[in-house]
């Protein structure tokens, strides 16, 4: 770079000497070779500072561009004053050349700047203020020129091109601000490849982007992360079906990192507590990602001092600290956003205005047109941008709390985590923590509705007045009764959760001792022991549906039910009930009474281009009822009244357009009801002083609706579908018309409230219906799976599928689908509506169909990826916290703490990478599918102007809107075998037991466990079986339960072949002390029988035979518990436990896989005792590690490498010379 530098020098030297040489002769004017130096100067400056320095932030570039754009207008505008030769054109000129140099040096400092330490900020806050100093210019110079009616003459070219100049500053200044508040500014060494730091080659050897080693978002320009063009090529490598790894997914954003979070909500959590000292540290960004991390490789090197969060302080004070200001910020944008969303139906009424005046000006329908397209358009960005900065604030709340329950859970005490179940535990981390993430996501909706109810209820109070009363009243009194529902919900669903916990840790003890319980055929039992937790969880979620089918219901059917009253309210009040009113409040209707207003002041509209009367027009004034109206008005009569007459309010349009009618001194006056939009004193007045008095002997036709004025007409014509029914005076014309609107909608509002009632209901019904079947279909595959799924299946992931998973069909599943069918039958009876009132719609629908089509395609295939990658990358943050809270003995005195911490931090970085980049695509769809909402929207409204220059479209409201939802829920499918004999009661009689020639592997490409293994076991024999680790012996085991099917040969049990037997007949005639000592929460009695099969007496009995007898009765007897998963005993115990069980069985096959490894001496020979003499006359088959407890077997069978390579009496092994057994018991042990 440095020679670089040099070179650029070089080369201006030279251009210098020849250029110079060449001016020095005389051939260029001074002033020439004065400015030609400085150009060339400048380019070679530029040149260099390009070549030595990256390109600025495109914040710093914006606002660059806006500087002097905005000085090149000021300039314009010089121009123009200079020609005009006005008398005050110095003024100008100087006002204009001061803005010019003020812009200039603001050019000239954001040049520096942007050069400068202040680079990656801001820059300094008196930057801002300068530029919001000249909005005051801008707000009084448009005021001046909107007032100057010369300056808005077209004929006038060169005053309305400087009333353009000053219009279009805003456009700079705007640029300007927008820039200020997204500078889009990437920090200094963390960049969009994190190989950067790793030494890889500049150049790839792949031309496939390598979507692993980006970092999402960050440094990206504005106009990439509006439309989210850097997902682009992790949607192509998606389309591609390349998408298999989280390791294939972007990296997160720096402000977003684990540990970046995780430090930030430490330093936060200290400040909030009591007496902390505020510092001003500010925190450190972690270095850009390397290697490490697509590894998995850990190294203490890099290992930083664990952060402990200390002191007793609200978690909600905490995440208001860390998390507030930003959340609140958006609260603002959530407003914009609400505003917006009124704009859009206040323009198209305003369109169906347009639409049913005849001979309306297209200058009207364009910019409604053009106001919605910009309102609509606005309204989808900022509304997608919300959504996704509010996900970014959740995703950091759920990386904080994750990572604070597990420091949490390594430090805390043994006695406080004692008072916990472990699914309690991990349900804080799961669905708790889920819970209080959502929160994020509805918190402004909290505030956000009652705004918009507010807004809704002033234009409804600007449509029909003090009518709107009667619907409020009814919105009133719903409201006790959802407070009502809601506690009633709230309460359920802390029963819910109490129930679900518990089912979740029944769940967890199941999935960890799910050999016990298939070696003691215990499904069944357990089954309905889940089944029970379940159906107390379903009857709370059941009341919770139906009380939420409730709320859907009164919400859902209320917006018609204000519409009935509000009209009955109107009516009652004296007012007509017209189709025009109808379409205004509910957006349905047929013609509209509504007046048309100039952009000019009330006497130019009034007088509409006639001459001025002094005394006439005083005359209308007074008879319209404007008197009163001109005296508040601030300009009075010469008040501009806006963009058809914005700043009016209904009734003074109304006796506007009357005014300007009446002014025209016509004979004849056609009156499209001019009363509908005053009150009945106002109305009173314009009748007798307007149309009767001050329009006498003139030929009045008034079309109305109210009945009142009836009598004081000559004729009265009633008419229906364009056809006279009666001609005269009828004094029922009111109530009949009132009578029939409210029975149209009166049968609306029914049957949408039975329809709507409906609705909830069943789809409540239909929840709980798929929400019991699918729990019971899972629990049922997976207690039926078999012990490969288990071996081969994280716990993490199956116990994933019994909470968040089912908590998604519990919950989110029924709400996504009701809000699918309703906006897809929505959509269809919309464009329905649409395509009859303008068929050609249909014409722009077509491209725009085949658009989605494409759209939804390319973003299909990555949001499936994305969507499973967030469930795989879940699981082992469950599990790995599971194993970490059985384990915490060992990891705190092995001081491996924070390794498990970073592990932890690893695990959920690459949970956070998906679901934040699956929240990003979602929102990449979004903001495509609302602009092509924009689109439909925009093409109805050019449709409806062009048709309607053509007179060939009925006025109407076409809205447009869809929301689209993909879950994909994934569950397993296991085989298990079933009962093809049927078995005598007695069976097995003898415990005669044959293997022939079995070959077991655990999976395909596996070693065989069994190969070949073929013996024969005599009634009553009792076989010692000893081999060294993996030679097969426990699958020995498995083989006979049937836990693992063999892959050849047979095993015979009394000559009958077992893989003929029913799993459950098969287990149930079969004993086993695993050894595995596992015990389930619960009591002594529940452990040792928990099919309540035996007396007390039998249980005691089985306890004092296996030495256990005192330590129960210190306990509390069978009734005492024996903790989590009998944490209350020592391992020996708890063995002496499963010796009980099996004494239990009475089975003519026993199985012990050295069930007495930790019990002293003395009770290993007492137990011993205890099975020869119990289990006299049975089958025995028992694994031994302590060589001297199968020295008294009948036989022993010794195994290697899954063969059976010694199977005789201990007395002849051990005389048998090179004999295995020989060397074992030289040894004292296997």
């Amino acid at each position: 770079m440095a020679n670089l530098s040099a070179k650029c020098r070089f080369y201006s030297n030279v251009i210098h000497t020849l250029l110079g040489a060449k001016i020095s002769k005389g051939t260029v004017p001074r002033k020439i070779k004065i400015m030609l130096m400085f150009m060339l100067n400048n380019a070679l400056l530029l040149i260099r500072c390009s070549l030595l320095h990256t390109s600025p932030p495109c914040g710093w570039t914006l606002r660059l561009g806006s500087t002097l754009l905005a000085a090149l207008l000021f300039t314009a505008d010089v121009i123009l004053v200079s020609i005009l030769q006005q008398g005050d054109m110095y003024l100008d000129v100087l006002a204009d050349c001061c803005a010019i140099l003020a812009w200039l040096v603001h050019f000239s400092a954001i040049t520096v700047l942007q050069k400068s330490a202040f680079r990656r900020t801001r820059g300094p806050p008196l930057l801002l203020l300068l530029v919001l100093l000249s909005v005051p210019n801008i707000v009084i110079t448009l005021t001046i020129y909107c007032n100057n009616q010369e300056c808005l003459n077209l004929t006038d070219l060169v005053k309305f091109a400087r009333f353009v100049l000053v219009s279009a500053r805003t456009f700079p200044l705007l640029v300007y601000l927008f820039a200020f508040a997204f500078p889009c500014i990437s920090d200094a060494g963390y960049t969009l490849y994190i190989n950067a730091v790793d030494g890889s080659p500049l150049i790839p050897d792949s031309t496939q982007p390598d979507t692993g080693e980006m970092v999402a978002e960050d440094g990206s320009g504005c106009f990439s992360r509006l439309f989210y063009l850097w997902l682009t090529p992790l949607l192509k490598r998606g389309q591609r079906r390349e998408l298999h790894r989280p390791v294939d997914v972007y990296h997160l954003p720096r402000k977003l990192r684990t540990c970046v979070i995780h430090r930030y909500f430490h330093q936060c959590w200290e400040a909030c507590r009591p007496g902390a000292v505020v510092t001003n540290r500010q925190d450190q960004w972690p270095r850009p990602v390397n290697s490490n991390l697509l590894t998995g490789s850990w190294s203490s090197h890099y290992q930083e001092e664990p952060l402990e969060l200390e002191g007793d302080v609200g978690l909600l004070k905490v995440l208001h600290k860390a998390f507030g200001l930003r959340y609140y910020m958006l609260g603002v944008l959530k407003v914009v956003v609400n505003m917006l969303s009124f704009a859009g139906p206040l323009l198209l009424s305003s369109l169906v205005n347009f639409m049913e005046e005849e001979g309306a000006p297209l200058s009207w329908g364009m910019w409604c047109t053009l106001g919605l397209f910009t309102a609509t358009l606005l309204s989808s960005v900022l509304r997608n941008i919300f959504v996704f900065e509010v996900s970014k604030v959740a995703l950091s709340a759920r990386a904080a709390l994750v990572t604070a329950i597990y420091g949490k859970a390594l430090r805390v005490s043994g006695s406080s985590l004692a008072g916990f179940a472990l699914g309690e535990v991990v349900n804080l981390m799961s669905t708790d923590t889920d819970r209080v993430v959502n929160f994020f996501n509805s918190f402004h909706e909290l505030w956000s509705l009652p705004f918009q109810f507010s807004i809704t209820l002033y234009l409804l109070y600007l449509q029909v007045g003090v009518a709107f009363l009667g619907g409020l009243c009814v919105a009133l009194l719903l409201v006790p009764l959802n407070k009502f529902l809601a506690s009633r919900i709230l309460s359920n669903n802390k029963h819910m959760l109490r129930y679900k916990d518990s089912r979740v840790k029944l769940m967890t003890e199941i999935l960890f001792g799910i050999r016990v319980i298939k070696f003691y055929n215990w499904e069944p039992h357990f089954t309905q022991k889940v089944d029970d937790c379940r159906k107390q969880e379903l009857s709370h979620l059941k009341a919770i549906k139906y009380l939420d089918a409730m709320c859907v219901y009164t919400w859902a059917a209320l917006p018609v039910v204000i519409s009935i009253l509000t009209f009955i309210t109107f009516v009652l009040l004296g007012h007509q009930l017209t189709a025009a009113k109808v379409e205004d409040v509910t957006g349905f209707g047929l013609a509209s009474q509504e007046p048309w207003i100039q952009h000019a002041s009330v006497r130019d509209n009034i007088l509409f281009g006639k001459d001025y009367d002094p005394a006439f027009y005083q005359a209308v004034i007074e008879a319209c009822a404007l008197s009163d109206d001109l005296s508040i008005l601030p300009n009075g009569d010469k008040t501009e009244v806006g963009e058809n007459g914005v700043t009016l309010s209904g009734g003074q349009k109304a006796r506007l357009a009357l005014a300007r009618a009446v002014y025209m001194d016509k004979d004849i006056y056609l009156l499209d009801d001019p009363l509908a939009a005053v009150d009945a004193d106002v109305a009173e007045h314009l009748m007798q002083k307007c149309i009767i008095e001050l329009l006498r002997g003139k030929t009045r036709i008034l079309c109305t609706h109210r009945v009142e004025f009836v009598d004081k007409a000559d004729v009265v014509v009633l008419m229906d579908n364009g056809t006279i029914i009666n001609t005269g005076t009828n004094k029922n014309l009111h109530e009949a018309g009132a009578n029939f609107y409210l029975t149209v909608y009166g049968s609306i509002a029914a049957a949408n409230t039975v329809f709507t009632a409906l609705r909830a209901f069943l789809f409540a019904y239909g929840a709980i219906c798929a929400a019991t079947e699918i729990h019971n279909r899972l629990l049922d595959r997976v207690l039926k799976a078999t012990v490969t799924f288990f071996d081969t299946t994280p716990l993490g992931r199956i116990l994933n599928r019994f909470s968040s998973d089912l908590y998604s069909v519990d919950d989110s599943l029924p709400f996504i689908l009701n809000i699918l069918l309703a906006n897809v039958f929505g959509l269809l009876g919309m464009l329905v509506v649409i395509s009859y009132g303008l068929p050609w719609v249909l014409v722009p629908l077509i491209p725009l169909a085949v658009l989605y089509h494409r759209t939804q395609h390319f973003y299909r295939h990555t949001s499936r990826e994305l969507k499973r990658l967030c469930s795989v990358t879940l699981s082992p943050v469950y599990s790995h916290f599971s194993e970490t809270l059985t384990g915490l003995g060992t990891i705190r005195a092995s001081g491996s703490s924070a390794r498990f911490e970073e592990e932890n931090a690893k695990r959920l970085e690459q949970n956070q990478r998906c679901l934040f980049l699956s929240n990003a695509a979602m929102q990449w769809l979004d903001i495509r599918l609302q602009l092509i909402g924009v689109a439909v929207v925009t093409g109805l409204g050019v449709i409806a102007v062009i048709q309607h220059q053509f007179n060939s479209v009925d006025p109407g409201e076409t809205t447009a809107e869809f929301d689209g939802c993909t879950l994909v829920y994934k569950s397993f499918n296991c085989c298990s075998g079933c009962g093809l004999v049927t078995l005598p009661p007695a069976w097995p009689e003898q415990g005669w037991l044959e293997f022939r020639s079995v070959v077991l592997a655990y999976r395909d490409g596996l070693p065989n466990a069994l190969d070949g293994v073929s013996l024969v076991v005599r009634p009553g024999e009792k076989v010692g079986i000893v081999g060294r680790t993996g030679s097969g012996k426990s699958t020995m085991f498995l083989a006979l339960f049937r836990m693992v099917e063999i892959n050849q040969g047979q095993i015979l049990l009394d000559g009958l072949d077992i893989s003929s037997v029913g799993l459950a007949q098969l287990r149930s005639r079969l004993a086993i002390i695993p050894q595995d000592p596992f015990l389930f929460s619960g009591t002594i009695r529940e452990n040792l029988d928990p099919c309540g099969r035996h007396r007390d007496e039998q249980l005691l009995d089985v306890l004092d035979q296996c030495h256990l007898s005192s330590v129960v009765n210190r306990k509390g007897g069978l009734d005492a518990g024996v903790g989590e998963r009998g944490k209350s005993f020592s391992v020996g115990q708890r063995q002496l436990l499963c010796l009980a069980r099996a004494l239990l069985t009475q089975a003519k096959v026993l199985c012990i896989d050295e069930a007495t490894a930790s019990v002293d001496q003395k009770t290993d020979q007492l137990l011993q005792q205890t099975i020869r003499e119990k289990f006299q006359g049975k089958t025995v088959l028992t694994i031994a590690h302590r060589i001297n407890t199968i020295m008294d077997s009948d036989r022993v069978l010794v195994m290697r490498a899954g063969k059976v390579v010694e199977f005789d009496t201990p007395a002849a092994l051990c005389q048998t010379d090179h004999s295995i057994f020989q060397r074992l018991v030289g040894g004292g042990e296997e």
